[in-house]
């Protein structure tokens, strides 16, 4: 299951009349990871005659494994530079290999915007690391289309700031793009130190660049002949994707002989513990002991363990069933219809399913049974269709 990550909001983006039509964007597992904050989109660069006036923003998320907190973060910064393309009036003269104007000289050639997308590199570095600073990481992957091969001056500058780019590196035999009979990468993800040291593995998944054109999906209803087939993940796009292997980071294995404090994690089991309080060899698994565990779904809902505390307005998954708190709560299984836990169902058109233990207030709708009943007054386990029933059938 894939969620999404939140567009920053208005306020924290660039005026409108100076964001591209097209954005980047996240999309993320849930039950591998969590956002840590809001994203953010460097948003002071977009004037006139600035770096990215005639590209699109970097945007940046912060993530966390999943049931584990923001100290162990790590940042990923989506980026898209400018096209090779000679088709606007160039921005930048003051690079070593000139300006922004095609030099087609072997020894220059790289296009149009070369200048322009060393300042985007430099700027999205440099954006990167207040954004990590920010949220408390040293962990930064910067990825995307930056439309420079991987010996060009945008990517030298790039390595200057301490990145590696990881394509390159662990899988140089491979590229992302073709174009006129050639191969290269203009599509990259680069990691520093600290991020560099997650990875476990890169690959270029040759699944686009290497397609006929015929197939592409720009192709779809195109010819007299389907070509395109959407089915299968090939010709999706006229880039490579580049698909890096992580450890993320966890907290430390418990030990009988430290002194954790109230907040501090650590791994047991292969569950994720947080200490409610001081402790010191008190091995976690004790559902009323100084630990408790941390557990997500696959969409990111946390998990029901006996050992966590919960509060009013927690959610939790139970058996495939859906619960949320009345109260707090600790080590009381969700099901009892008197319970702190209410069952939250329903239907497909978003009307709240009756259930036992769910609380309803008067002028709360609910289905049961194919009927659609209204409550009268405050109610909790009343079946609608009962006599005496605080339930009005409205349907």
């Amino acid at each position: 299951m894939w969620a999404y990550a939140p567009s920053p909001d208005a306020a924290d983006l660039p005026p409108t009349a100076q964001q591209d039509v097209i954005r980047t964007a996240f999309i993320y597992k849930p039950a591998e990871v969590s956002p840590v904050g809001a994203s953010h989109v460097l948003s002071d660069e977009s004037g006139a005659g600035q770096s990215f006036s005639i590209a699109r923003e970097p945007l940046a998320q912060a993530f966390t494994k999943a049931g584990t907190s923001a100290q162990y973060a790590f940042l990923v910064v989506a980026n898209h530079f400018k096209s090779k393309g000679a088709d606007a009036d160039g921005l930048f003269d003051d690079c070593v290999n000139g300006g922004d104007a095609e030099n087609t000289d072997p020894a220059l050639d790289q296009g149009a915007f070369n200048c322009t997308r060393v300042h985007q590199a430099k700027d999205a570095a440099a954006f990167a690391e207040a954004t990590a600073k920010s949220i408390g990481t040293d962990r930064i992957f910067l990825l995307g289309d930056l439309n420079a091969y991987t010996h060009e001056d945008p990517m030298q500058a790039l390595y200057d700031a301490g990145y590696t780019d990881l394509g390159s590196a662990i899988d140089p035999s491979e590229a992302t793009y073709s174009y006129g009979g050639l191969a290269g990468s203009l599509d990259h993800v680069l990691a520093n130190a600290a991020a560099r040291a997650m990875v476990t593995g890169a690959d270029v998944w040759q699944i686009n660049a290497q397609e006929a054109v015929a197939y592409a999906y720009s192709r779809d209803n195109y010819n007299v002949r389907q070509l395109f087939d959407a089915s299968d993940p090939f010709a999706a796009s006229d880039h490579d994707p580049v698909v890096v292997g992580l450890t993320l980071p966890a907290p430390a294995d418990w030990n009988a002989s430290t002194v954790y404090n109230t907040g501090d994690e650590v791994t047991y089991d292969g569950s994720t513990w947080r200490a409610l309080w001081w402790t010191k060899n008190q091995k976690p698994g004790d559902p009323n002991g100084a630990w408790e565990q941390i557990v997500v779904g696959v969409d990111g809902t946390a998990v029901w363990t006996p050992s966590r505390i919960f509060h009013g307005g927690d959610s939790v998954t139970y058996q495939g069933k859906t619960y949320e708190a009345l109260y707090y709560t600790r080590n009381q299984k969700p099901g009892d219809a008197k319970g702190p836990w209410q069952e939250m169902a329903s239907a497909p058109d978003g009307t709240a399913l009756w259930t036992a233990s769910r609380v309803f207030e008067a002028g709360d709708v609910a289905l049961y049974q194919g009927v659609t009943y209204e409550a009268q007054y405050y109610t909790r386990g009343d079946r609608p269709g009962q006599k005496h029933s605080p339930w009005k059938a409205i349907g």
